[in-house]
């Protein structure tokens, strides 16, 4: 009698995978540590993802899925606010450059436009997901900025094109001159003061 698949076998994979890039980084990413991270055997990591670049390909796109849905999560919660939202509100519900492990979660967001352009079937899944998450995000933002008083209101295209395509790779290499969560809050709260949208 053949065994019954295990249930949330891909997704509990998915998780060791990404909590063990968060540990040690992609490049020491091995599929028998997954494996016994998620409690399974290697067969049945490599009969879902079919290899370590399968796995890897999987992961980044669950990652940057649930980086976009954690926005659309932080702007819901400053439109559920009773009390009006002020731009500083906006400022500190955007991510920050500099976290436990963000070099290491940077190195894999850093491979999703190189997978995009190696792998159609990738770039498939995160263009639906995009095409799907999109105009509720931009709408979402668009709502947040017509809740600031008049004089905070910002173009709502300084989140949604040009903070949600950052890539903190960038400023992670630049070493003892990257930007801080200080100056990265001041720059943008400045930014957001300065591009004086009123629509």
């Amino acid at each position: 009698m053949p065994r019954k698949p295990e249930p949330h076998v891909e997704k509990r994979i998915i998780e060791s995978a990404l909590e063990l890039i968060r540990q040690h980084g992609l490049g020491r990413l091995r599929v028998a540590d997954v494996a016994r991270e998620a409690n399974t055997t290697v067969a049945m990591v490599y009969r879902r993802f079919v290899d370590r670049d399968g796995l890897i390909d999987a992961t980044v796109a669950h990652f940057y899925e649930r980086r976009i849905e954690t926005a659309i999560t932080r702007a819901n919660e400053l439109l559920e606010r009773p009390a009006g939202i002020h731009l500083i509100d906006v400022v500190d519900a955007l991510p920050l450059p500099d976290y436990k492990g963000s070099e290491k979660i940077q190195e894999l967001m850093s491979r999703v436009p190189g997978l995009a352009v190696e792998n159609s079937t990738f770039a498939i899944r995160i263009r639906r997901f995009l095409n799907d998450v999109t105009p509720t995000f931009e709408e979402l933002i668009d709502r947040v900025v017509q809740r600031l008083p008049p004089e905070e209101r910002f173009d709502p295209r300084i989140i949604t094109v040009y903070i949600m395509n950052q890539m903190w790779i960038f400023n992670d290499l630049r070493g003892p001159y990257r930007i801080s969560n200080a100056e990265y809050r001041e720059f943008v709260l400045q930014l957001m003061t300065d591009s004086q949208y009123r629509g």
